[in-house]
């Protein structure tokens, strides 16, 4: 029987990849479909096994004894994500009145979009979805004094068909299994990595399928520098950055004069 436990993952950080990978442990019900196809939450099951991260959120997961796995996400690759996945937001919600003006926004310049949540713009749609990412900063910070929570990255479990890697991946479907006391064969623990990527709702509908390091395709000059000025701490934090000139790391982006 499994422990009782909840999630708490944040926007866009493989929320739908880790319900998979629960289920296929058994450890949740069978998932609905969404109107995208692939698997999806419903209200009832959001209520007893929880959702995204926020303030409230925080308390009960820092307040409670149960068992909560936080998932993160690189917040590079998180703020594209995001600015993907507003207008079906929009559009699953019903709001569709909001579509207009978010695609209008800056007179359609994605580029100033992504730089404005990548600085948490109030001007910008989706702004308070990243700084649901804060968040998980200051409780990871915290971590030894909350032996109840498992943070995972979306990095670690997407394995090599998102960009990943299968033995970190194994590794992951291992840890989550340990955590909520499920004995997993080595051949199941295999049969879950080869199932859990693609068909999800935010993998329908996703440009880049939630590939690991997308944002060293799509960002400029100006977003690195936005990124570096905004969010250093966060991937320290984190370690998915191991100096503040991160950067250099990269020979393909050139960042200062």
């Amino acid at each position: 029987m499994t422990v009782e436990f909840k999630i708490a993952t944040l926007p866009k950080a493989g929320t739908h990849l880790l319900l998979k990978c629960l289920k296929s442990m058994k450890a949740l019900p069978d998932l609905p479909e969404s109107i995208y196809g692939g698997i999806t939450f419903d209200s009832h099951l959001r209520d007893k096994y929880g959702w995204h991260l926020t303030a409230r959120v925080l308390d009960e997961v820092t307040s409670e004894k149960n068992k909560h796995i936080v998932m993160v996400r690189d917040i590079r690759d998180a703020i594209l994500s995001i600015h993907n996945w507003l207008p079906y937001l929009y559009k699953k919600v019903q709001e569709e009145e909001r579509l207009e003006p978010f695609q209008e926004a800056f007179d359609g310049n994605i580029d100033s979009q992504i730089l404005g949540l990548i600085e948490e713009s109030p001007e910008i749609d989706g702004n308070f979805l990243v700084k649901r990412y804060r968040l998980a900063q200051e409780l990871y910070k915290n971590k030894e004094s909350y032996p109840q929570i498992l943070f995972v990255k979306y990095e670690d479990l997407i394995g090599p068909k998102g960009g990943g890697s299968e033995s970190k991946q194994i590794q992951t479907i291992h840890k989550i299994a340990h955590f909520l006391e499920i004995e997993l064969e080595k051949s199941k623990v295999q049969k879950i990595a080869k199932e859990i990527w693609g068909n999800t709702e935010t993998y329908n509908v996703s440009q880049n399928k939630g590939m690991v390091s997308e944002w060293q395709r799509r960002y400029t000059f100006e977003h690195i520098q936005a990124v570096q000025h905004h969010w250093n701490e966060y991937l320290l934090t984190f370690e998915y950055e191991k100096t503040e000139d991160w950067h250099k790391q990269y020979p393909n982006i050139q960042v200062g004069a």
